[in-house]
């Protein structure tokens, strides 16, 4: 997953998954998140760094987060 800035917002984040696996299929998704200001934003990005290096180590790109599917 790469996490991607909006780039008209410091307050948004866009990512996309290869398979959401919460319904009874696989389906590729779009995610979209906007915070009410920068700083819960930024506080969004760090969870979501610190997820995906727990599960298998993410790189810092160009802003984005890219991390090896496992599937």
């Amino acid at each position: 997953m790469r996490l991607i800035p909006i780039v008209s917002s410091d307050r948004s984040w866009t990512w996309h998954t290869a398979a959401d696996l919460s319904g009874e299929a696989a389906v590729a998704l779009h995610f979209a998140a906007r915070f009410k200001d920068s700083e819960s934003a930024n506080v969004f990005k760090a969870a979501f760094l610190e997820a995906q290096k727990q599960l298998g180590g993410a790189s810092a790109h160009s802003g984005a987060v890219n991390v090896k599917s496992t599937t």
